[in-house]
């Protein structure tokens, strides 16, 4: 047995000790009342924001996409999860954005929103295209002249995975727009435009086949239901709460045997109708409804996650010194994650070389993580130097 080759997978329970690390279960009896509280979803973030990486390094090991020859098993388990990680991303941001529309005063004050919800992820997008603009050109790759304009003004990723920066920054804009209408905060008005908003972004997805620019791909619209459902989530929070006490651990079975469920079912969607393959050749019609219909599942799916994980925090307190850690700064480590990604992967952005090829998985995500962690503690001083410097 090659124990090298293997190593990979100590990966899982790793993982596992570090979602247990800390935990702190309620009293017989008892439920936190605090229990999906920003210390809480930001932990929660935080190991989401490791489950990305490993997903995005399992998609550059052993998807089925990729030549057979640089096939590396290992990470096979995380292929499928990006899409609900994302989605509960989506969900505590409708939420926290409810929460705190509806508890602070001038909260959509354009200097506070936009100064301190917008501008972070716009300069965070920028500062990191740089950064990988010059690795693309440094690996060589001859970038055309349009491609080049396009980088630079965010019409073409020239990091693939800031496809979120934009989609979050149109809900952010989406949501200071639908609450700013509307005078009473606590009214249904506001979250049913926001509803009828991301519906509006879902449907226009579908409508658009792989391409370079944006709604590239299905990835930038099958988790997005859960930002308004978020909020509607926040606004009932207080009756779904109660309701979720009264039998409560036979909600917690039936909730994970939900999860099961819905994800077999959204296989056997994929396999049926899905975003690609033998859609390509239909009608726009039918090619969008293939499409609605796998997205309404894999958003399903989504949900069903957080809806297990808000029942579990409501029993068990999560978080620990490394979650915290990773919880405040997923935004810069998602983002510049993915260059180490492609820096030691087979290719490079399938434009150029590797700066160095690491066939052992297991080394892989070591070597990918650790240089990501460096780059976020840079990235943090750099974006963020009054908050990163200020004495304690």
């Amino acid at each position: 047995m090659d124990i090298a080759t293997h190593s990979v997978y100590l990966i899982y329970p790793l993982v596992l000790m570090l979602f247990c690390w800390g935990m702190k279960p309620a009293a017989k009896g008892q439920f936190y009342a605090d229990h999906f509280s920003l210390d809480q979803t930001k932990s929660l973030q935080g190991l989401a924001a490791l489950l990305i990486l490993l997903h995005h390094a399992s998609q550059k090991t052993c998807a089925s996409w990729i030549p057979p020859l640089v096939v590396r098993h290992g990470l096979d388990a995380f292929l499928e999860v990006g899409y609900i990680l994302v989605g509960f991303f989506f969900f505590c941001s409708g939420y926290g954005l409810y929460k705190s529309v509806t508890s602070k005063d001038s909260y959509l004050a354009v200097k506070n929103f936009f100064g301190k919800r917008i501008w972070p992820v716009v300069a965070a997008f920028y500062v990191t295209m740089l950064i990988y603009l010059a690795a693309r050109i440094s690996r060589g790759q001859h970038i055309k002249s349009y491609q080049l304009t396009g980088y630079l003004t965010g019409g073409m990723l020239c990091n693939t995975n800031a496809w979120y920066c934009i989609t979050i920054v149109i809900f952010y804009l989406l949501f200071w727009c639908a609450f700013s209408l509307v005078r009473n905060k606590k009214s249904v008005l506001p979250v049913l435009l926001v509803w009828l908003g991301t519906v509006v972004y879902l449907i226009v997805g579908t409508r658009i086949d792989h391409n370079d620019w944006w709604f590239c791909g299905e990835w930038w619209y099958n988790s997005v239901l859960l930002f308004p459902m978020g909020m509607t989530w926040a606004r009932h929070e207080k009756q779904i709460t109660a309701r979720l006490q009264k039998g409560y651990w036979i909600r917690l079975v039936c909730y994970a045997a939900a999860l099961f469920f819905v994800m077999q079912l959204s296989f056997l969607v994929l396999g049926r109708f899905g975003y690609y393959g033998d859609t390509w050749n239909q009608p726009l019609l039918p090619k969008m409804c293939s499409r609605l219909i796998s997205a309404l599942t894999q958003n399903a799916l989504a949900f069903v996650f957080c809806l297990l994980l808000y029942l579990f925090t409501m029993k068990v307190r999560v978080g620990n010194l490394f979650t915290r850690w990773m919880g405040s700064v997923t935004l810069e480590f998602y983002l510049i994650h993915g260059l180490f990604i492609e820096l030691f992967g087979f290719n490079f952005l399938d434009v150029a070389r590797p700066l160095k090829y690491i066939r052992n998985v297991g080394l892989y995500v070591v070597v990918v993580f650790a240089c990501a962690a460096v780059s976020t503690l840079v990235l943090q001083a750099v974006l963020h130097p009054v908050k990163t410097f200020k004495k304690k």
